[in-house]
């Protein structure tokens, strides 16, 4: 997309990944959210103190630049109206 940054980093060390490497998908721009309504919490979750909206999605690229959504980071459940989310990383606190 036009105006738009995008990386892929290691979700624990945070350092960008290469091609062929599955990490966590970071976006800028000026069509992102600003937040979440009333929610500074959830919004510091989600983006950064530097913008970048950590998309929640593991994905890979490859050498022409073709981005492959890969799996979830956390998988999103409702229960009655509320949502529990499931983290799916490995090792993960």
């Amino acid at each position: 997309m036009p105006a738009t940054d995008a990386r892929v980093v290691d979700v624990k060390s945070q350092k960008d990944l290469g091609p062929n490497e599955t990490g966590e998908m970071w976006l800028k721009g000026p069509q992102m959210m600003k937040g979440y309504y009333k929610n500074e919490i959830a919004t510091k979750q989600m983006i950064d103190s530097d913008g970048w909206l950590h998309t929640g999605d593991s994905v890979r690229y490859d050498e022409d630049g073709y981005f492959y959504v890969v799996d979830r980071l956390k998988e999103i459940i409702k229960s009655k109206g509320f949502q529990v989310i499931q983290d799916n990383w490995p090792n993960s606190a």
